[in-house]
């Protein structure tokens, strides 16, 4: 048996000891892209359910670095992709972020994890695909809008995902907000948020003139 595995059998809280942050040894594995390590740890019994002080379980970290290996490691332990953080962020939520453009990691989670989830909205009234249109990502957002995501929430404070994907710069905002619009229902483009703004409100206001334009051709 190798030396770490009868340390850690020997001393077997050290598994699940969490540091000042909360965070396990398993979170580390994930943080450090540790696969081995993590094998090992689970294998002997260390918890995938273990949040930190944030509410973060190693799911959650996986899903935001974009590691599809892990996600698949922890789901073969039976790991939840539906819980939340403690901003009601699920990994579906962080998997959506601007650094993760293949949609893999969206992919395996959507399948991974039950249908009714899908819209869960954090505690600013955010769903995945609110995140996924704030980083105009949008690979994640046709595999949120494929599996039934629904275009037309509001946040709290009545933002949609087409306001989130109006506000952004990048050249791919322009081809997020047209596939949203042709998933979403025809009172979108004049969808106002608690304020009376609408998209195109927003998008003028990020002086983002290839989305305003795009909006202003919809109209």
């Amino acid at each position: 048996m190798p030396l770490k595995e009868s340390l850690l059998k020997e001393n077997s809280a050290l598994m699940d000891s969490p540091d000042y942050f909360g965070r396990t040894p398993l979170m580390y594995c994930v943080l450090a892209d540790r696969l081995n390590t993590a094998k090992c740890l689970l294998r002997l019994g260390a918890q995938v359910s273990s949040v930190d002080n944030v509410g973060r379980s190693a799911a959650h970290i996986a899903a935001h670095k974009g590691s599809i290996k892990f996600l698949q490691l922890l789901a073969a332990k039976n790991c939840q992709f539906s819980l939340p953080d403690k901003e009601g962020q699920t990994p579906l939520h962080l998997a959506t972020n601007r650094r993760i453009t293949d949609g893999s990691c969206v992919k395996y989670i959507l399948k991974a994890m039950s249908s009714d989830y899908i819209d869960v909205q954090n505690h600013q009234g955010q769903s995945a695909l609110h995140c996924a249109s704030y980083f105009a990502n949008v690979e994640a957002v046709r595999l949120l809008l494929k599996a039934s995501a629904n275009p037309d929430i509001g946040d709290a404070k009545g933002k949609t995902p087409l306001h989130f994907c109006a506000g952004n710069t990048q050249s791919d905002a322009v081809l997020t907000s047209e596939v949203l619009l042709e998933k979403g229902s025809s009172s979108l483009i004049d969808w106002q948020d608690h304020e009376g703004r609408t998209a195109l409100h927003v998008a003028v206001k990020a002086a983002n003139k290839y989305v305003a334009s795009l909006l202003i051709g919809k109209v």
